[in-house]
């Protein structure tokens, strides 16, 4: 299943002056969203696509398993021989 990414957020976090906020949007091939913020250390010399990796690298647990949650949905339960099949 393939991913797209686009930068939701990007700012210095108000509260706290040593991160910023990046806000990731992922939509899968089904059209389906999901949001995540994460806040990532501001570095001297850091390149906007650098906090972006680590905010997304940062994300990766939680947009795994958003994903699991679609991994069998819509395929058909065998009671007979215990199995999930596609539709």
């Amino acid at each position: 299943m393939a991913l797209t990414i686009k930068i939701d957020k990007f700012y210095n976090d108000t509260d706290d002056n040593t991160k910023k906020v990046v806000g990731l949007k992922v939509v899968d091939d089904e059209g389906r969203t999901f949001i995540i913020d994460k806040k990532v250390t501001i570095a001297d010399g850091k390149s906007d696509e650098s906090y972006v990796k680590d905010a997304y690298d940062a994300s990766l647990t939680e947009i795994n398993e958003w994903q699991a949650q679609f991994s069998i949905k819509g395929k058909i339960f065998d009671p007979t021989n215990n199995s999930l099949e596609e539709e």
